[in-house]
């Protein structure tokens, strides 16, 4: 008799919900999902809590099942077939099929299965990791696949006719580009050539970046009411959350110990005096929406001109914030006074736009950016990436800089 009758045997009839889940779990221990999945059928799931692992292990690791097998069913229809068996669990399923990758989404957290390679003994062997994320909170959320999608289309219909590219999103371990797709519409990005260029055509390269972002700043500010319907309808989200803020000051203290130079020892000490300085005057100007994003690696420049890609996330802030992600970055800042020169340029459209500002917005959204690069590169460095160390070192020479000469500079 194979597990599946003899849990039918043993627990035909049983009305007790925790029970039958109980034993679908025992059988998920010992990777029986065949039996487990049944189990979970027959239990009223309004009844018992299901925040377990192995439950959510089950109804993935069964997904995937169904993919491999059939990779070419559609993702609806594994999700209405397991959502038949175990009911209204899967919120969406996406399957790509080149590179393969699986993502199953319940809501509150999410599996992703993606092909790291094979095993080439006698017999060819596809070797697969699996991953899961949760979701803590709206306030530091974090995207599915999908979700990314639904929000990069939304936010290109803004600039549909000056955004030829799209950003395309990997199947590996981080988001990024296919260089190749770059590569084949003749765009490169902006980060790459900037060393190239003659100083005049640097400030030519400023004023264009910045006339992009105003241009775009118009077009948002025209769409704030389908901003704001997209927004209720759970497409995307603007938020800027202290919460949010406060996770990037926290990644670099985690990770400054990393550095031991002059300038990481200051900001160790000195950054938690004006911590609530910044964080307070973000926090007071969010009052337009503006690219999260907006860096020379997120530019592209195709015969003379700049395409702007990187399109999943917009949030609340001032127009200098983008600026600044702009302006503070080693391809410009380190040469020929570049982010001077581009926070400049800034001033002046913002003349024209009758935009007024305060020397502490600059000081606060240059500081913030840096908090977060270093933190992030800072990761990176952790593991072995030297260039991610020298970047995350120059950001925190900028730190240090901002904290001698304080938010009048």
């Amino acid at each position: 008799m194979d597990s599946l009758q003899n849990a039918e045997r043993l627990y035909d009839g049983v009305n007790d919900n925790n029970m039958l889940y109980r034993v679908g779990l025992r059988h998920a221990e010992r990777g029986d999902i065949k039996t487990a999945l049944e189990m979970f059928s027959r239990t009223n799931l309004a009844d018992v809590d299901t925040h377990h692992d192995l439950f959510y292990h089950v109804i993935a690791d069964s997904v995937f099942s169904f993919a491999l097998l059939k990779p070419n069913f559609d993702p609806e229809g594994i999700r209405a077939t397991i959502n038949t068996v175990v009911k209204d669990v899967i919120k969406s399923v996406t399957i790509q099929a080149e590179p393969f990758e699986v993502e199953v989404d319940f809501g509150d957290v999410y599996y992703t299965y993606t092909r790291e390679g094979a095993f080439r003994g006698r017999n060819h062997v596809d070797v697969f990791a699996k991953s899961k994320t949760t979701r803590q909170d709206t306030a530091i959320k974090t995207y599915t696949r999908r979700e990314l999608q639904e929000a990069e289309a939304f936010w290109l219909t803004f600039r549909e006719d000056k955004v030829p590219l799209k950003r395309l999103l990997s199947t590996g371990r981080f988001d990024g580009l296919y260089y190749n797709e770059i590569e084949r519409c003749g765009a490169v990005s902006l980060a790459s050539v900037l060393g190239i260029y003659r100083p005049e055509e640097r400030e030519k390269v400023y004023a264009s970046a910045i006339n992009l972002l105003f241009g775009l700043g118009e077009a948002l500010s025209k769409g704030r009411e389908k901003i704001e319907a997209a927004e209720a309808a759970g497409t995307i989200s603007t938020a800027l959350q202290p919460a949010y803020l406060e996770r990037k000051f926290t990644e670099l203290y985690e990770h400054i110990h990393t550095f031991g130079s002059d300038a990481a020892r200051e900001v160790l000490d000195e950054l938690p005096h004006v911590h609530d300085d910044v964080m307070h005057t973000l926090l007071t100007n969010r009052n337009v929406i503006v690219p999260h994003d907006y860096t020379p690696r997120n530019i592209m420049t195709e015969n003379g001109a700049l395409i702007l890609i990187d399109h999943e996330d917009y949030k609340q802030g001032h127009v200098l914030t983008p600026v600044m992600a702009f302006a503070r970055n080693p391809e410009i800042g380190s040469a020929h006074g570049g982010e001077r020169k581009v926070i400049e340029h800034a001033y002046r459209t913002m003349q024209k736009y009758e935009i007024t500002t305060q020397p502490e917005l600059a000081w606060a959204a240059g500081m913030f950016y840096s908090v977060r690069r270093a933190g992030a590169l800072a990761v990176e460095a952790m593991h072995g990436n030297r260039e991610a160390r020298q970047h995350a070192e120059w950001h925190l020479e900028r730190l240090r800089e901002g904290l001698h000469y304080g938010r009048h500079a």
